[in-house]
């Protein structure tokens, strides 16, 4: 079965599209969006869309204020292309299922394309996952980042610091919402303990030696 970076690939690759808006399961998209990408992809190669999130209790209503922090940052990287663009890059790293979105938008960069940035959003559905759900999720993805960590050294100290993906977003939330924004803090902390454990993970079973 082929991974969802694969799998994007693929499916661009078998469409008569000139430009495509990749989206993940739990995404909605708000009306006009389309429509906006279509348009601005006369003018860019690449877009980044903003992203907010919505779901029930408490830790997805932090999970959704932290994101809003994250919007027009560096945390941000683009899903909309041109088709020519994106196969000219190769499209996404087969080889990553955590960060692809990160290592793809450097590519972009790399290659001098024009990024660009939509009004309308996307919208992550975050259900009414328990703080349990969303720890396993990160841990998941701390075991299989490891290749985005070795190959974008610049990356990983921007969004992969500390400072960045914890203290920053829950000092920009305490400010509005004390209670979530230390709701914030705790999750975004636990999250990072739980991909660096996974990470952990996998660089251990990577070094045993084999029978």
């Amino acid at each position: 079965m082929a991974n969802r970076s694969l799998a994007r690939n693929i499916g661009l690759e078998h469409s008569s599209s000139e430009g495509a808006v990749f989206i993940d399961s739990d995404m909605l998209l708000s009306p006009g969006l389309l429509a906006e990408c279509s348009q601005r992809l006369e003018e860019y190669q690449a877009l980044v869309i903003p992203e907010t999130s919505f779901g029930g209790g408490f830790w997805a209503k932090c999970k959704s204020l932290e994101r809003e922090t994250n919007l027009e940052s560096e945390i941000e990287a683009a899903r909309c292309f041109r088709r020519i663009a994106f196969l000219s890059l190769g499209g996404y790293n087969p080889n990553l299922e955590a960060a692809e979105d990160w290592d793809l938008h450097r590519k972009v960069q790399a290659a001098r394309f024009s990024i660009g940035r939509t009004n309308a959003k996307l919208l992550h559905d975050e259900g009414n996952s328990s703080l349990v759900v969303m720890l396993k999720k990160k841990f998941f993805y701390g075991e299989v980042i490891g290749e985005f960590i070795e190959s974008n050294p610049t990356a990983r100290r921007i969004q992969l610091n500390p400072i960045n993906r914890i203290l920053r977003p829950s000092i920009k939330v305490m400010t509005s919402h004390p209670i979530h924004g230390a709701g914030v803090f705790i999750l975004k902390t636990l999250e990072f303990v739980a991909a660096g454990t996974g990470w952990l993970k996998s660089k251990t079973i990577a070094r045993k030696p084999r029978k």
